[in-house]
């Protein structure tokens, strides 16, 4: 599902507003890695572009499959999306080091 047209207003408008409301207050290194859960979601999203863009971290995420999409689709559709616009244009490497993890969903117990 991409993002509505007031949806990336608003991650412009923030962007333009207050430069370090999309920055993230902590260094993180090239040695450094970032579990992120939730990243397909819209906030979840926005913490890994913002991880990507401010640090030299290694961002891995958490991705099930979803609606006939593998993890690897998804997070394809996810670097391709509104979100990641100007990280594809201005810091197109940075890509690289955002990968996903394949989670399944754990089967419900029988009471």
């Amino acid at each position: 599902m991409a993002a509505s047209h007031e949806q990336r207003r608003t991650i412009q408008d923030l962007r333009e507003a207050r430069p370090g409301a999309c920055s993230i207050d902590r260094e993180f290194g090239p040695l450094d890695t970032v579990l992120v859960t939730g990243a397909t979601g819209y906030i979840g999203s926005l913490v890994a572009e913002a991880l990507l863009r401010t640090t030299a971290a290694r961002v891995v995420v958490l991705v099930r499959s979803r609606a006939g999409l593998a993890p690897a689709d998804r997070l394809a559709k996810l670097k391709n999306g509104p979100v990641f616009r100007l990280l594809r244009e201005e810091q197109p490497a940075r890509l690289t080091g955002f990968e996903a993890v394949e989670v399944s969903r754990h089967p419900r117990r029988k009471a």
